[in-house]
């Protein structure tokens, strides 16, 4: 198996799992369902016709989620192909990552998204802190670890 597909697979794989995991005990924590949780990730592809959508919605946040999750990961290994400190320094590399994927995420994609009502600003603060500490901590450091670990510089 080409060894820039595996570290690309096991990054994103890892990773998406893991924040889906994070995604899920915030949900129960906040006494959101799965489902309505997976259709609000869905929402920003539909809007709030997502949440009339059961569970075939909630099944399009979860593959939405894998995609994103598939993005960061094929930008972090073509960006390591340019940047050597990405593979010999991941676990740092990936504590930035994370917090750039945070910011383009719930400052750029998000506004951008058709998802009812969005206003970074309008985000409790602790709720802020929270993701931005899971993308630092889980999101960029996986993907830079399975990467760094995984290929190598070609």
């Amino acid at each position: 198996m080409n060894n820039a597909f595996l570290g690309i697979l096991v990054g994103w794989l890892s990773m998406g799992i893991l924040d889906g995991l994070s995604a899920v005990i915030l949900y129960k924590m906040r006494s959101i369902t799965l489902t309505r949780g997976f259709q609000g990730i869905a929402a920003g592809l539909l809007g709030k016709t997502a949440f009339d959508g059961g569970g075939k919605t909630a099944l399009l946040g979860v593959v939405m989620h894998f995609c994103v999750a598939l993005g960061v990961a094929v930008v972090y290994y073509a960006a390591s192909r340019q940047i050597a400190f990405l593979l010999n320094r991941p676990v740092i590399s990936g504590i930035i990552y994370g917090a750039i994927v945070f910011f383009v995420m719930f400052c750029i994609v998000l506004p951008l998204s058709a998802l009812p009502g969005y206003k970074f600003t309008a985000i409790p603060m602790d709720r802020v802190l929270v993701q931005l500490a899971i993308h630092m901590v889980i999101v960029g450091p996986t993907v830079a670890i399975a990467i760094a670990r995984l290929t190598t510089k070609s």
